[in-house]
């Protein structure tokens, strides 16, 4: 963030909030005037749907977005695997992805004034709050006659199954999804979280390509006996976490956008962003897959 332009001091309204769209901060009943540097966040999501899969009737399996809150702009992008276990309308990776997000929205917007460390805020305000929200709508289920048939016949194998296995139930059902998130701030200071073959590019006095595609976040459905079932998950610390000074340009994608973070970084810092935001829509990434990007920049106002 520039330098403080101004100091006033008005007398404190009785609805604090009308003030917060003009950088007036009140804190602990003070006057606590601020005048951020004159820097502004414009921010985009370009979304295509890949080819749909047989038998899929649904939305694709990406979900992204972006929030502002105060001087920040937090932003993700998920991807749900395809082709895995749907029980009902309550569990399918692509709800994974979705409830990802959500999370991650919300727990941004509630803790915007504390700050929290990143990788906390991912780990216990966005993860665990995903395990806890699924875990209830089990119990949900569990607590029906009709829930606990859908539970049955999800995790029921087929008679092909049966014979070669000898097993009358799966042990576990999976939901996956790939999962970015991250906070710009109106400093250029960038936090992310990175999980699976989602693709990051962050342009400043460099640019700067990450991905980590080693991992997926997942919750695993398993069948303890006939009457018992329970959610476990993927170690959160498999999450790629780190941070970027200085940073002016956001790009955030799925992997469906093939090499388009690549085409962004020859291009930056050579040709005008709007010519890029325009090159981006002549951009035909080869991949049959849903392709989300999410595109901030932080302007200097004129």
């Amino acid at each position: 963030m520039n330098k403080l332009l101004k100091f006033l001091t008005p007398a404190k309204p009785a609805d604090a909030t009308a003030f917060r769209g003009v950088g007036i901060a009140w804190a602990s009943g003070d006057i606590v005037p601020e005048f951020a540097g004159r820097r502004t966040f414009s921010a985009e999501v370009h979304m295509t749907a890949g080819p749909r899969k047989a038998d899929d009737q649904g939305l694709g399996e990406d979900a992204g977005g972006f929030l502002l809150a105060g001087n920040q702009m937090g932003f993700w992008v998920a991807d749900g695997t395809s082709e895995s276990a749907v029980i009902g309308s309550q569990f399918s990776s692509r709800r994974l992805a979705q409830d990802l997000g959500r999370e991650f929205a919300d727990a941004f917007r509630r803790t915007r004034r504390q700050n929290p460390n990143f990788p906390e805020l991912v780990v216990s305000g966005v993860i665990s709050a995903v395990i806890d929200r699924w875990s209830n709508t089990l119990d949900d289920l569990m607590g029906t006659a009709d829930g606990r048939d859908l539970l049955d016949q999800a995790f029921a194998l087929d008679p092909d199954d049966l014979a070669m296995t000898g097993c009358t139930h799966h042990s576990h059902l999976d939901f996956s999804a790939t999962f970015l998130c991250g906070r710009l701030s109106t400093e250029g200071a960038l936090d992310y979280a990175i999980s699976g073959d989602c693709k990051l590019l962050a342009h400043g006095r460099k640019a700067a390509r990450i991905s980590y595609p080693e991992s997926r976040l997942f919750l695993r459905l398993r069948r303890m006996d006939s009457d018992s079932y329970r959610f476990i998950t993927s170690d959160p610390r498999d999450l790629k976490v780190g941070g970027v000074a200085d940073v002016t340009l956001v790009a955030a994608g799925s992997d469906g956008i093939g090499r388009l973070d690549a085409m962004m970084a020859a291009q930056l810092g050579h040709l005008p962003s709007n010519t890029i935001r325009d090159n981006l829509s002549r951009y035909r990434p080869s991949t049959h897959d849903d392709k989300t990007l999410v595109v901030i920049e932080l302007e200097d106002d004129a």
